[in-house]
């Protein structure tokens, strides 16, 4: 792909050909983490208003542009998304959900409906109903957003989220029997989620039927059990700071399917009822160090899916060439590895400039080209591979501690 990642402009352009815009509602839903059902209090960070915060109230009427409070100069008729946003819409009596999902179906502004739920807020009647009105609207879309956040039960436990992992694999494999495509909402940030523990949700998702993905920065709410423990004992969190996060959004999208189309990779918070990260509330320039990190690291989406390393070429001052295979998602210090080799410094160069030097040489090549493999890739089949065929041509090649030399 020509971008870094499949986001959802570009789909938008691919399948559109325009913008559109999401027009957030709120249908006057609940959620079985509220009414009792499960529980009375919510998940642990959701805000009174069920996430909604910038919703319409919505009962079916006929919206006009200029109802669309945040967004209504923007678009045209039919680039717009009725985004049932608030609480879990698919929580409530059939005829409710068909008049409110009809309404916004005939509506000549949106192009289609995105039904934001809880997989344990499905049933039978519900899969009929979605399905028989992707066919009486073919020339709309429908699609289902699931608030998953993360595959850990630890974390599922800790922020109340009330149904199992099972529940919403059934649910998504039900959802793609009709057809409809499933978004996942994913939190980065939760409270002993590393690196690690945040990949594994990724991997998950790619394991699943999943059509696209929102990543969310955890965020501190007023008004909220998440909001109100932060303010009793600030010391007991560990907040992330911007360059975590977009350290970690870099590795999500390296190894996030390249089919995956990324809706979101910042939050919206309110700014009258953010705790905390305060840093997110300036959104454009979060997005800004999130595609300036993915250039400079030359990281694409997916790529972690087809290896588990990347290379880099290095040259000297006296144009003796440098080869490293490092773990996939690290940026390596090009100033700290020129310290490590005994060289002035070293400056990246393209694949194709050191296989065209590896033409020229022939007899004195194992004096002008080192090959540095990070000793962390050790046991990897196809950097094994790699090492032996280097070693069988007569290549000097090995393993090193680069982990200093390298920013996670």
């Amino acid at each position: 792909m020509s971008e870094r990642y499949y986001s959802f402009s570009i789909y938008c352009k691919e399948h559109f050909h325009h913008k559109v815009y999401r027009v957030a509602l709120d249908g006057h839903f609940t959620c079985p983490n509220r009414d009792g059902k499960i529980d009375t209090r919510g998940c642990i960070f959701c805000s009174k208003k069920g996430s909604g915060d910038f919703s319409i109230p919505f009962i079916g009427q006929d919206l006009k542009q200029e109802d669309f409070l945040y967004n209504h100069e923007k678009g045209k008729k039919g680039e717009y998304i009725a985004y049932f946003q608030a609480f879990s819409n698919t929580y409530g009596p059939i005829d409710k959900l068909e008049k409110l999902f009809v309404s916004a179906l005939e509506n000549e502004w949106f192009c289609g409906i995105s039904i934001a739920s809880r997989p344990d807020c499905f049933s039978e009647e519900i899969f009929a109903l979605l399905n028989r009105l992707k066919k009486e609207y073919p020339h709309k879309f429908i699609w289902i957003e699931l608030g998953l956040q993360s595959v850990h039960d630890s974390s599922a436990i800790w922020m109340r989220r009330g149904y199992s992992l099972s529940v919403f694999e059934e649910v998504v494999k039900q959802i793609k029997e009709i057809d409809i495509p499933v978004i996942v909402h994913l939190i980065l940030g939760l409270p002993n989620e590393d690196k690690k523990a945040i990949l594994e949700s990724i991997d998950y998702i790619n394991s699943q039927a999943i059509w696209g993905v929102k990543l969310q920065l955890l965020h501190y709410l007023k008004n909220t059990d998440l909001g109100d423990a932060y303010l009793e004992n600030k010391d007991e969190f560990k907040i992330l700071n911007e360059k975590e996060y977009v350290d970690l959004i870099c590795a999500c999208i390296a190894r996030l399917r390249k089919d995956i189309v990324i809706h979101r990779i910042s939050g919206d918070g309110n700014k009258e009822e953010l705790l905390a990260p305060l840093w997110s509330l300036d959104k454009k320039k979060v997005l800004n160090h999130i595609h300036h990190a993915l250039k400079e690291r030359k990281i694409t989406q997916g790529m972690d899916q087809e290896k588990k390393y990347r290379k880099v070429f290095v040259e000297d001052e006296k144009n003796h060439f440098s080869f490293f295979l490092i773990q996939l998602e690290n940026h390596i210090s090009i100033k700290a590895l020129s310290i490590l080799m005994g060289v002035n410094q070293y400056r990246e160069v393209e694949e194709n400039r050191f296989k065209r030097k590896l033409k020229d040489i022939d007899i004195i090549r194992h004096k002008e080209i080192n090959y540095i493999i990070d000793r962390r890739l050790k046991g990897n089949k196809e950097v094994d591979k790699l090492y032996n065929l280097l070693k069988e041509k007569g290549y000097k090649i090995v393993y090193m501690e680069l982990d200093r030399y390298i920013s996670q």
